[in-house]
């Protein structure tokens, strides 16, 4: 696992998102360039069988229902899925406001080589810089791999501000930074930006869309080589 995540730390990764059994399926029959899977458990909870026959690293997210997602509101459950799929985990995604809730599965992840993404999804404006930064800094503490952050922009200038935030994350907390953009008018600009500025994770969908303003992950590799400057 650890040599797995060295790697992944050191480049910009493709990531193809799970949250259905066409996705999977389509995951595992046509890998193509993607670099790693994201099992969104809170949403599609499969086999271990059939996650098996991936061949690509896989990150395991729970997404809580404070930011948007699907997972039971009950902690315990939450917990029990991280665990379900633990030793098969490459990642797991852990939002900043529940890893005290999800100490458990931290430090169970920890054990067993596994890396911790710490995130932060804001969907609502006026855009504050303080809570992005009140994050990272959870991330620092939960000794994580990577922090990753999305925003929901209203207005160019909101993804301005964004994008002058998340830029100094890095440097500033000393952590690679997977940082994106949702919704329809700059989520797929925003990947093409940040992935070309080598941005750790840059996440698309499989089948169908798990949240507006995504490309299809297949897809993405080629948008962003179409960014570089021969």
């Amino acid at each position: 696992m650890k040599t797995k995540l060295k790697k992944i730390l050191g480049r910009t990764n493709v990531v193809g998102v799970i949250a259905s059994e066409d996705d999977l399926w389509l995951a595992v029959d046509h890998p193509g360039s993607i670099d790693l899977f994201e099992l969104r458990a809170d949403k599609y909870a499969p086999n271990k069988r059939l996650l098996k026959k991936l061949e690509r690293p896989l990150i395991i997210t729970v997404r809580c229902a404070g930011e948007r997602g699907n997972a039971p509101l009950d902690p315990r459950k939450r917990i029990a899925l991280y665990l379900r799929y633990l030793d098969l985990a490459t990642l797991i995604d852990v939002e900043a406001s529940t890893a005290i809730q999800m100490k458990q599965v931290i430090d169970k992840a920890k054990k067993q080589g596994v890396g911790l993404i710490i995130s932060l999804h804001v969907f609502e404006s006026p855009f504050d810089p303080l809570d992005v930064c009140n994050a990272a800094v959870a991330c620092t503490v939960q000794r994580g791999d990577i922090f990753k952050v999305a925003f929901f922009p209203d207005t160019l200038a909101e993804l301005g501000q964004f994008i002058t935030c998340a830029g100094s994350l890095e440097a500033r907390y000393g952590i690679p930074v997977a940082a994106m953009a949702m919704g329809p008018a700059y989520g797929k600009v925003s990947r093409l930006l940040f992935g070309s500025a080598k941005t750790t994770l840059v996440y698309g969908f499989l089948s169908g869309k798990v949240v507006s303003g995504q490309w299809k992950a297949s897809e993405i590799r080629e948008r962003l080589a179409e960014l570089v400057d021969e």
